[in-house]
């Protein structure tokens, strides 16, 4: 008989976390596992829905807002009483109006923590989650070993409580092209947290003296307007490429040279492993699990530093030989965070957790 799993999460708008729902989905042994996608809010028709779809996931919108409210309760509850799961997995807000169903019957569950505990979790729910595990009830997963020690100082959990899942991405899907300009990229959500002017910033000083280069930032998000009003104010149009969230990651990653993240706290971005997949070298922030995927193959400097940031970026362009091993570490680097590791290290969670 199939082991039944519930795997319950905000939406599908484009993310690492999303994107990691959706690739564990799309994975899974069928023939082991039936799976029931519960997503809190309603259809917003990305490219992680195409693909769900087109592997035929099962996914249930909710169409309820992600502040957390009755009916939203209500509505989980349901389907959980309705689906019968062997096991709950959640991600961000998901746990949250999962909480009563949990409290009320014996299944399990595991949260996957996608970036800084204390970013992802306020002191109300920090409460509630303290007893569930006290109880026995669920343990943590995290996508790195920098967030594991963290997760545990938070919830005052044990180390048996909080296990580790490195994120995977499909890493042949991969190539390169040549292009003319020297290239910086960053994917990813536009928000405060990904500080994606502070990369323009740098960039911006790097064109006092390079007029050979260009910027690509891929995404989308809250702060798009603002980094497209601050590009077109600076009269930056003709070097910086601002082209929305693209399902086609590799075709802009295959023509850049060097990838940016520029957060101010993380987990561990899919986006950076995919950039590591096309064999480029990092420049990122020391946070959350980049400490763990930059080793030889980029540079690490702090958040907000945009003199250090400017100075990485333009020794990058100008010891260009140097650099090349960097990006044959990323390559190797990357070949532990494939999709199918992902998976199987998630099968093994729900099969230890289920008997």
């Amino acid at each position: 008989m199939k082991k039944k799993v519930a795997i319950i999460l905000g939406s599908f708008a484009m993310g690492g976390a999303e994107t990691m729902v959706c690739e564990l989905a799309c994975h899974i042994n069928k023939e082991k596992y039936d799976l029931q996608v519960i997503c809190i809010n309603g259809s917003c028709n990305s490219p992680l829905e195409q693909k769900l779809k087109e592997n035929k996931i099962k996914v249930k919108y909710l169409n309820n807002i992600t502040k957390v409210n009755i009916k939203g309760i209500s509505k989980v509850w349901q389907e959980l009483s309705s689906y019968k799961p062997d096991i709950i997995h959640t991600h961000i807000s998901g746990v949250v109006f999962s909480i009563p169903w949990i409290v009320c019957h014996s299944t399990k569950f595991i949260h996957t923590v996608h970036t800084s505990p204390e970013k992802e979790f306020n002191k109300k729910i920090q409460f509630f989650l303290k007893i569930l595990y006290k109880l026995g009830k669920g343990i943590m997963v995290t996508v790195s070993r920098e967030n594991k020690l963290k997760t545990m100082e938070y919830f005052s959990l044990p180390i048996q409580k909080v296990k580790m899942v490195n994120n995977g991405v499909d890493i042949n899907k991969f190539y390169k092209k040549n292009h003319n300009n020297y290239t910086f990229i960053n994917v990813g959500r536009q928000d405060y947290n990904k500080n994606q002017i502070i990369i323009i910033k740098a960039f911006k000083q790097m064109l006092k003296k390079n007029k050979d280069i260009h910027l690509i930032l891929v995404g989308d998000g809250n702060q798009h307007l603002k980094l497209k009003e601050y590009i077109s104010r600076n009269k930056l149009n003709s070097y910086v490429t601002l082209p929305g969230m693209k399902p086609d990651v590799e075709r802009y990653l295959s023509i850049s040279d060097v990838y940016i993240q520029s957060s101010l706290y993380e987990g561990l971005p899919l986006s950076v492993l995919e950039a590591m997949a096309a064999k480029l070298p990092i420049i990122s922030t020391e946070v959350g699990g980049l400490k763990d995927i930059i080793k030889g193959n980029g540079v690490l400097i702090p958040t907000n530093d945009i003199k250090k940031l400017t100075f990485a970026m333009q020794d990058m362009k100008d010891h260009k030989e140097k650099y090349k091993k960097m990006c044959q570490k990323s390559w190797e680097i990357v070949q532990d965070y494939s999709i199918t590791a992902m998976t199987r290290n998630y099968e093994k969670i729900y099969d230890e957790f289920i008997k």
